[in-house]
């Protein structure tokens, strides 16, 4: 995560902090600037002070209490301070079909994601915040275009495998099928233009006070 203090005129302090102590060692290593430190820790237990931009990457979705942590993010912001998250969004053709797979079979769609969240749900956790929000979803190949395509093909057959589809007699879903499926998606979901607000495969949200 980026906690940005000080900002002013371009420039700012910028404190770089991470749980895993081999990913500090990577940044130190390739990144290095008078302004940039970089802190092994919690976020829950050692940040101090307040900050002006507080920049959280595709980390929500792996906390256990996502909205916990937003708070904390939000207690740590200047007076005009903002609050950047990506996170996975499931409201586009790819998020319904694998949580069709998680929520009716309990499927193990993603390696890590502890939560599915959609422009919905931070809109949800802007009002309890009594927060702005700003918001746009981007990546929409990955939702709906050849990159989905690409995606499907090495993933369905692994999601079914680790179902334990297949040595269920009642259920034998072969590559014929899942091939069917592919070419299904590619004649009636890729070739329609799928760019609306909420249908990227990221959500980009700005929660500001």
């Amino acid at each position: 995560m980026i906690w940005i203090s000080k900002l002013q005129n371009g420039g700012g302090i910028i404190t770089a902090i991470d749980y895993s102590e081999n990913a500090i060692r990577k940044a130190k290593k390739n990144y290095r600037h008078k302004n940039l430190k970089f802190i092994n820790t919690d976020i829950n237990d050692s940040v101090i002070g307040k900050y002006d931009i507080i920049v959280s990457i595709g980390t929500l979705e792996h906390f256990d209490n996502p909205f916990k942590n937003l708070k904390l993010f939000r207690n740590h912001l200047s007076k005009n301070g903002k609050i950047i998250i990506t996170s996975p969004n499931w409201t586009n053709p790819r998020g319904y079909m694998l949580m069709i797979l998680k929520i009716l079979f309990n499927a193990p769609i993603t390696l890590a994601d502890l939560h599915y969240f959609t422009p919905k749900d931070f809109e949800d956790f802007a009002k309890k915040l009594r927060m702005k929000l700003e918001w746009q979803t981007i990546d929409h190949s990955w939702a709906s275009g050849q990159t989905l395509i690409d995606d499907f093909t090495r993933r369905i057959p692994n999601v079914l495998r680790d179902m334990g589809v297949g040595k269920d007699k009642l259920v034998n879903v072969n590559q014929q099928k899942i091939d069917e499926l592919i070419n299904w998606i590619k004649k009636n979901v890729v070739s329609f233009d799928n760019r609306l607000l909420h249908s990227g495969a990221t959500g980009y949200y700005v929660f500001s006070k």
